[in-house]
């Protein structure tokens, strides 16, 4: 064993062989549901070494669970995901962006309503790592966003304790809690990448996070931009009365992907990322809908500022998928390669 394999702090388990590991992991709650790598501490270790942790190191606290997260535990949920060692990186920059203040991951984990954390990655990182931001981006078939995004799951369910049926009280769940991971396509978006616009270096890669209901894509045939924007606030409308606000606070930020195609009509308008924004902002006019929920205060946008449009998918419609606030802000964090 490797000197900083010997400094490691979680308990060590012994098994005859693979299949005793994968039944014990079910049996304990570590697994959700699929196969996993066994985290071996010589494993472990190389992940902490990639990003130059000790297993001690603090990312962060669930105050309201008096948990501490240590990276260590972000090495195990990411060994046991898949990742290779040289994801380390996004899934460390990933962690940090959960136990931050504006993530909420108490509520957001624990919520009845089963929301789903999404995370998308932006800057040279993706291409190197083969992050997938075209064709199918928010599906299944590229290692990277699948276990990056499910290494910080099992981060959510291990090092968290949100367990189905223990601290996880989500009636029905999502599909998303498995891993939800992709690219910002920078390439075929007519606005500078979205991290440029969080006042990021367009030579810095960085990590979203955002908790959200399932998204939901709405098709458009239309050409004319203000009118496919026409038929968004629509919907915006609508299901503004089923979104949750930041907690305690009153207001909800709008995260929107565009395809490329549909992206691309807007930049031939001559409307800027700003522009969209403006646009949909002066027609909210701050208010999404009614809510009963709390003390029955207004769901509200506080400004152009909570809209967040950005770039995904690959070519062949038009279409942008909005995703439903949970209780939480969105987080970005630079990821130090």
């Amino acid at each position: 064993m490797s000197s900083a394999a010997e400094t490691l702090r979680a308990p060590q388990h012994r098994y005859a062989d693979l299949a005793s590991l994968q039944d014990d992991f079910v049996a304990r709650g570590w697994s959700d549901g699929l196969p996993i790598i066994p985290p071996t501490p010589q494993l472990v270790a190389s992940f902490l070494e990639r990003v130059g942790q000790k297993p001690d190191d603090e990312i962060g606290i669930v105050t309201t669970r008096d948990i501490l997260i240590s990276a260590e535990h972000v090495a195990i949920a990411a060994v046991m995901a898949g990742c290779t060692v040289d994801y380390m990186p996004v899934v460390y920059a990933g962690a940090r962006a959960l136990l931050s203040e504006g993530a909420n991951l108490h509520c957001v984990s624990a919520t009845l309503a089963g929301a789903q954390q999404v995370f998308f990655v932006n800057g040279p990182i993706r291409d190197k790592l083969n992050i997938n931001y075209g064709l199918g981006a928010f599906g299944p078939g590229w290692r990277a966003n699948a276990t990056i995004g499910r290494a910080l799951r099992l981060l959510v369910r291990n090092a968290a304790c949100t367990v189905p049926g223990f601290l996880d009280r989500a009636v029905n769940s999502s599909p998303g809690r498995y891993s939800f991971c992709f690219g910002e396509n920078e390439a075929a978006s007519p606005w500078e990448p979205y991290h440029v616009s969080r006042g990021f270096k367009a030579t810095d890669s960085t990590i979203t996070l955002y908790s959200v209901m399932p998204p939901i894509e709405q098709i458009t045939h239309e050409v004319d931009p203000r009118i496919i924007l026409d038929d968004l606030l629509a919907w915006l409308r609508l299901a503004g009365q089923l979104w949750l606000p930041v907690a305690g606070m009153g207001f909800v930020e709008l995260l929107l992907a565009l395809t490329p195609d549909c992206a691309k009509l807007f930049g031939d308008a001559g409307m800027s990322r700003d522009d969209v924004r403006a646009y949909l902002w002066e027609r909210l006019k701050g208010t999404i809908g009614e809510t009963s929920l709390g003390r029955g205060h207004p769901i509200r946008l506080r400004g152009p500022h909570d809209i967040h449009p950005i770039v995904a998918g690959g070519h062949g419609i038009r279409a942008i998928t909005y995703f439903a606030p949970h209780c939480a802000l969105l987080v970005s964090e630079r990821i130090e390669d």
